[in-house]
Parts: C-alpha cells; structure tokens; sequence
C-alpha cells in the first residue's frame, strides 16, 4: 500500500533521528529531551529495563549513548501523605536506565530543577581533576640535566 511506509524509509527516518541528536549534542549550550518511558528487555539477565521510548530497533540505546546525562523521572509518594514529589535517578540500576557520565549528579535528586542539575554539573568540573598531591609534583619545575663539567688538576 503506498501509505505503508518500507523498511527503507524506516532506516532514512532512524538515521535522521540520530543525526539530529548528534547535531545537537554538538551545539555549545545545554539541552533536554523529553522521553516517554518504553521497555527493553536485557540480553544477559532477561529482565526488563525501563529506557526512554525511541522508535526503532536499537534507536534507545543509540540515543541515550549520545547524550551526557540520562534521568528516569517519577513521582514518589510521601511516606504517611497523599503528596508525591518529583524525583529523578541519575545512576543505573537493575530496573532503570540512567546516566551520568559527568559523576556529579547525585544517584536521586528530589524536586529536580534545570537550574540544580546544570549547579552540580558545573561545580564538578570546576574541581581540580587530579588529587592536591599530584598537583603540587605538577607545579614543581622538572629538573633540568646538569652537565657534566670537567675538571682539570
């Protein structure tokens, strides 16, 4: 049927999907994308992981391997109230798929704000990467070869 796409147009629409992330992911400012939660069943253990929804074969892994951050966002019900709160997970579990591939977010953050997230991302990076130890062998200056001088009696 002509309305019925092909397998090709599939694959044309899968790349463009991955193109555009990726353009994206190269632009220099901060950006999200708004997943609905799709499952996907793990090769090794045979259970169910719950990943953002992309259509396509592959598409959630592929997507979610180019992005930086990754959360899974729920409402958690209150102990003893009818109140939920917001809360995202940021660090992979048996049941859900997230990242962090900055190690700055905490594995859970309650009422998660874009303002919080981009707050504890760029206070890691502002952090000296190697230990004060390391840094104060940086700082010193190399010993410089010391020639050798002759001396005559």
């Amino acid at each position: 049927s002509p309305d019925v796409p092909s397998q090709r147009e599939y694959l044309i629409d899968h790349n463009r999907v991955k193109r555009y992330v990726r353009m994206f992911v190269d632009l220099p400012i901060n950006f999200g994308i708004s997943f609905h939660v799709g499952t996907q069943e793990d090769p090794d253990t045979e259970e169910i992981i719950y990943m953002p929804a992309v259509q396509g074969k592959g598409m959630s892994s592929a997507v979610c391997g180019y992005l930086n951050v990754v959360g899974f966002l729920s409402q958690v019900k209150v102990e003893g109230q009818k109140a939920t709160v917001p809360k995202i997970l940021f660090r992979q579990n048996p049941k859900w798929y997230a990242r962090d591939r900055f190690n700055a977010l905490p594995g859970v953050m309650s009422n998660p704000t874009i303002p919080k997230i981009e707050e504890a991302i760029n206070a890691k990076r502002r952090r000296p990467t190697t230990p004060p130890a390391a840094q104060k062998t940086a700082a010193r200056k190399p010993a410089g070869r010391q020639r050798r001088t002759s001396t005559s009696n």
